[in-house]
């Protein structure tokens, strides 16, 4: 893989895979010279693969970890997230208030109870490269990609090139409301714009929440778009 192309990340220390609650928090020592990323944090070794990056870098460890066949256990367990569904007569579950299904479009037999189901993937990101990343939880894209406070525990992480500086570190911030895919700029240098078919460009507000719609795109710093479909895969 290339330094220029994204990288779907997932590092999940041993110690979510055995709890539900995260740890406290921990008082950062200095980094011991020589030392790997794990062991200079003072915390046991991820269960990951490693993958060195070609080139130095003033921002990154020189370590990445993709997903796949290697992928921590914990990301390949449904997030336990339910929401109110009804069922299309091809048995897709799609949100109560639409009268057509999300997923094909087939008109929704009225009359249906609610059911509280597990949540089904969103959709996917559709990243310049052609990558996907599947929105069966939320995601924070940007050059070196870390949970938000008061976010997800664990989401998908999306390490962006990191030779495109103009890009912030933690850019953008998806996340899964019940039904609804909302993205968030996280107060990047660079800015992050919407783009939607047949309306004019909107740049999106720091922090500001905004609910996306299949087919809209989001150009983080004016030239790397990421599109939001509904196809997982």
């Amino acid at each position: 893989m290339s330094e220029e192309e994204p990288r779907l990340i997932t590092e999940v220390p041993a110690h979510i895979r055995n709890q539900s609650a995260p740890p406290p928090a921990r008082r950062e020592s200095a980094p011991t010279p020589g030392a790997e990323p794990d062991e200079q944090a003072g915390q046991a070794p991820l269960e990951r693969t490693r993958v060195r990056v070609a080139g130095p870098s003033d921002d990154h460890d020189g370590w990445t970890v993709v997903a796949g066949a290697g992928q921590p256990s914990a990301l390949r367990q449904p997030t336990g997230v339910t929401v109110p569904a009804v069922r299309c007569p091809a048995g897709h579950f799609t949100p109560p208030e639409q009268p057509t299904c999300r997923s094909c479009g087939a008109p929704v037999p009225p009359g249906q109870e609610p059911l509280r189901v597990p949540r089904p993937p969103l959709g996917s990101l559709l990243l310049a490269d052609g990558q996907r990343v599947l929105l069966d939880r939320g995601a924070v894209l940007g050059r070196r990609p870390a949970p938000v406070p008061d976010g997800e525990p664990w989401p998908h992480l999306v390490e962006l090139p990191a030779d495109l500086t103009h890009l912030s570190r933690k850019h953008l911030l998806v996340e899964l409301d019940g039904w609804h895919v909302v993205a968030r700029d996280l107060g990047s240098s660079a800015g992050t714009t919407l783009r939607s078919p047949g309306r004019d460009p909107v740049r999106l507000r720091a922090h500001d929440p905004h609910v996306l719609e299949p087919g809209q795109s989001l150009d983080l710093a004016g030239d790397f778009p990421v599109t939001f479909v509904l196809a997982t895969s």
